[in-house]
């Protein structure tokens, strides 16, 4: 999850031609980027969805504004380019992904197994996962949670502690259960994940901490 500025080299500013109000995207970008699917995305749904369900409305050009949209276009790039070249959130050399004490993920590496699988993976008995990272392909988990939560799964800073250089950041993601998810029907409920995300600039090292006991929503269990 996160964008940490784009590449402003040379006399002139490029001009944002697409894009929303958490998310950037520069006029080269748009033809030279390969795209998953084909062109820059569209996140009017999840938008929706953030706007009316946030617990923090910042301030436009606040720090915590800052650090939830780099956050926010990190994970535009992740889900919607297909090249680490064409990440303007990151330095691809530098980037670093870990979750919950685990070894961390090199850029490649996190673009492989993309975002659910990287921050999902799990180290609990078999029996209690509701979610199996090993078994899915980066294909397979966007589309199990695509279908489980239609309208987005929503994502919000709702508290900075330090920074920067070394960016210290509450963080809540949220969604509806309004589609099946491994055989497990819809119930309407919310999922909600807090965790706390650590992001060290030019570096862009992100540690996170998530409580994965969150999906057990999905799988109807309380």
């Amino acid at each position: 999850m996160a964008e940490v500025g784009g590449d402003s080299s040379g006399t002139q500013e490029k001009k944002v031609v697409y894009g929303d109000k958490y998310r950037t995207i520069l006029e080269d970008e748009v033809k030279s980027t390969h795209w998953r699917h084909g062109g820059p995305p569209i996140f009017d749904a999840v938008n929706k969805l953030f706007e009316e369900g946030r617990t923090k409305e910042w301030p436009k050009g606040s720090f915590e504004e800052t650090v939830q949209n780099a956050v926010k276009s990190w994970e535009m790039e992740l889900s919607h380019k297909t090249r680490l070249q064409d990440f303007r959130s990151i330095n691809p050399d530098k980037f670093l992904l870990s979750v919950n004490g685990r070894k961390g993920l090199n850029g490649e590496e996190t673009l492989r197994l993309g975002s659910y699988n990287a921050l999902l993976k799990n180290t609990l008995p078999e029996q209690f996962q509701v979610y199996k990272a090993s078994e899915e392909t980066y294909e397979s988990s966007h589309e199990a949670f695509r279908t489980a939560l239609p309208r987005g799964f929503a994502w919000e800073v709702i508290e900075v502690y330090s920074g920067p250089p070394l960016i210290t950041y509450k963080f809540r993601h949220w969604g509806y259960f309004e589609g099946p998810f491994k055989g497990h029907e819809p119930t309407g409920e919310m999922v909600e994940f807090f965790g706390i995300g650590v992001m060290k600039v030019c570096f862009f090292i992100l540690i996170i901490y998530i409580n994965n006991s969150s999906l057990d929503v999905l799988a109807g269990e309380e």
